[in-house]
């Protein structure tokens, strides 16, 4: 909420601060202690019931902009990372059939029934590439990527051609992805928060997207700038454990194999005017991380 609201609400970051002891409780540190089920699925309570003035206002904030927290009786709502998903896409995708172009099939073409996205700096960012990943083209040529669409981190990723290999006796093609390096590809920085404030290769800004300091990356930031695994202990990246990667047959693009590995991070740094957050390196924070 504070490093939110730094960013986009700096008049109201006095109110914000004011307001957290109320709604969490009085606390010594910017970390909260909760079970994994809890931050996950059931929730982090978020007491609204507080008469304070500023704790109010933060919890109308909440109300407005919270589409991850869960309202849990009139003056309590619950946070956490899944509890409000059920599995499917909160917003509609529109896909190509192939019925004219078999090439077609699966291409997005629409998605929240917008024909592009309004959400980065530049029109080639905003522009769906490739399917949704449920589904490819089939006919597929070596050496030659594809691209597919995830709406949530709000981008289409190009996955590349690797190599050969074989599944239970099925020839299929292996494509890898990550998401690319700004400094030597000037056509991603449409992806950065600004042209000046662009992140280190391999970790995808979520801000714009997501509306809060969030990165993506790979898990334990494999594929990513050294300086993200330096700067957090504890960190191993490997390949056969934290890859993007899809084996498809390359006659009818069915999938053999296929691993999405994603890590959300936190953009943490020093906030002057809050005590708790007054000493915080600059680091990108690792969350968790998922594999589907």
């Amino acid at each position: 909420m504070v490093l939110s609201g730094e960013k986009d609400m700096k008049p109201l970051l006095p109110l914000i601060t004011s307001a957290i002891p109320h709604i969490f409780g009085n606390s010594s540190t910017v970390f909260l202690t909760a079970t994994a089920k809890q931050i996950l699925f059931d929730g982090i309570l978020v007491n609204c019931s507080i008469k304070d003035v500023a704790a109010k206002t933060l919890c109308t904030l909440v109300k407005a902009q919270g589409k991850d927290f869960e309202k849990v009786g009139k003056t309590a709502f619950k946070f956490s990372f899944f509890g409000t998903k059920n599995g499917t896409l909160q917003e509609r995708l529109r896909l190509k059939r192939g019925i004219e172009n078999i090439l077609d099939l699966g291409r997005v073409v629409a998605w929240k029934e917008e024909t592009r996205m309004s959400v980065w700096s530049g029109p080639r960012c905003n522009e769906f590439y490739g399917t949704d990943g449920s589904v490819f083209p089939p006919f597929l040529e070596d050496g030659v990527p594809i691209q597919a669409f995830a709406p949530d981190i709000c981008r289409s990723l190009m996955v590349n051609y690797k190599d050969k290999t074989e599944y239970k006796g099925i020839k299929g093609n292996i494509y890898t992805a990550d998401f690319g390096d700004p400094d030597n590809n000037p056509e991603l920085k449409c992806f950065c928060t600004t042209p000046k404030t662009c992140l280190k290769r391999g970790v995808h800004d979520l801000t714009r997207c997501a509306g809060a300091p969030l990165v993506v990356s790979m898990p334990h930031f494999y594929l990513a700038h050294e300086d993200y695994v330096d700067d957090v202990k504890g960190l191993h990246p490997q390949k056969h454990l934290h890859e993007i990667t899809l084996h498809l047959e390359p006659l009818t693009a069915t999938p053999l194999v296929a691993y999405k590995r994603l890590q959300f991070n936190i953009k943490m740094k020093q906030v002057a005017k809050v005590n708790l957050m007054k000493n915080l390196p600059t680091v990108v924070f690792p969350i968790l991380w998922v594999e589907e």
